[in-house]
């Protein structure tokens, strides 16, 4: 029996070494073993499967029909997930604006990142390949750390017009060998992308709060949460690629360009407002004659400033473009505090972008 089970071991061992090397030495007896081992059910080598579709991120493909359950990940960028059998298998998409002409440059570019990336990390490559899925090029990684060699890493990454898809699979490098010539091309052979629609402005939109304040907002369901470095007042953003906002809360009195507001925007006069928009109108366009001095090409056009309504509390919308997108800012002011939402779209997108922006912007509440 000994002697059975150094035989299995070895066999693993020689998965390490290649995945193809691997399938050619291995007899259907000692797959079995091998599932036995670690008590997998032989019968699952033959998986039936269903197929998965999330209209919402514009992709389907084959997930096991039965006995392996679906679970929510930790990670909220994981649209599906699922585990069995010693096998965990996960798909995160990540939506951006990428031109067709653009896919098969980048995707060798993500390529050598990708491979640089797990090399400083101490992974040991067991394949790496560029291929075509979907119609669209993708990028192959096999791999796993040599102190934890137990795990076997398998990701599939799709360059599309609609973002990136990464379809990831972590199992065992006993049932490895066979998975991957029995399992993960179900799944990757059966992986279909469809355009993502064109109105954003339908789409689900769900609520975010801040963790600082008590406000809420709603952005695209497909937004994720982007932290910011290197700026004390907007820490973070939510974006989808297309669609970006970044809140911003600081006290009046802790910024001396801030010092021509007052306390509160309730009660203001019309002549008020009026000295306000046009202050604030000044005070971005000496913020980008300063940020012109380090980069002649950053541009600033088309600076609107007025007062609006939302939600009953006045709002002091300032718009403006940039170099290659236009800022929407969403200003109040409560309690000595300025309270800003800044969304940014792109130009070659505004029209649906401009939308989404609007929606989001109305949306804004105060809890007190």
């Amino acid at each position: 029996m000994l002697k059975k089970f150094l035989a299995v071991a070895l066999l693993a061992c020689v998965a390490l070494n290649g995945i193809a090397q691997a399938e050619e030495s291995a007899t259907e007896k000692e797959k079995i073993q091998i599932l036995d081992l670690y008590h997998i059910n032989p019968d699952k080598t033959n998986i039936s499967m269903q197929q998965y579709k999330n209209e919402e991120y514009g992709f389907s493909f084959a997930v096991p029909e039965k006995d392996y359950k679906e679970y929510q990940s930790k990670n909220k960028n994981i649209l599906y997930s699922f585990r069995g059998d010693g096998r965990v298998f996960l798909v995160d998409c990540r939506p951006f604006i990428l031109k067709a002409k653009d896919l098969k440059k980048l995707n060798t570019k993500f390529f050598y990142e990708k491979l640089a990336n797990l090399e400083a990390k101490g992974y040991k490559i067991l394949l790496k390949e560029q291929l075509s899925i979907a119609k669209y090029p993708a990028m192959r990684f096999s791999y796993y750390l040599p102190e934890k060699e137990l795990a076997i890493f398998d990701d599939y990454i799709i360059i599309t017009p609609n973002g990136t898809y990464k379809f990831s699979y972590v199992g065992n490098r006993f049932i490895y060998p066979i998975d991957e010539k029995l399992f993960l091309p179900k799944i990757i052979q059966s992986v279909k992308i469809t355009p993502l629609s064109d109105d954003i402005y339908r789409r689900p939109f769900t609520t975010k709060t801040l963790k600082d304040y008590p406000a809420s907002f709603t952005t695209p369901a497909n937004c994720i949460l982007m932290p910011i470095k290197n700026d004390p007042h907007h820490t973070f953003a939510y974006s989808n690629g297309y669609f970006f906002v970044s809140p911003m809360i600081v006290n009046i009195t802790d910024k001396a360009e801030l010092s021509f507001y007052p306390n509160s925007f309730a009660n203001l006069s019309d002549k008020d407002k009026e000295t306000l928009a046009a202050k604030e109108a000044a005070r971005i366009q000496k913020k980008v004659e300063a940020r012109q001095k380090e980069n002649p090409k950053y541009k600033l056009d088309n600076i609107k400033a007025q007062f609006i309504t939302i939600g009953g509390e006045n709002c002091l919308n300032v718009s403006f473009d940039l170099s290659s997108s236009t800022e929407m800012d969403y200003i109040f002011v409560r309690d000595g505090k300025f309270i800003s939402f800044d969304y940014q779209y792109p130009f070659d997108d505004a029209k649906r972008q401009k939308a989404a922006v609007v929606k989001s912007a109305k949306s804004i509440r105060f809890n007190q």
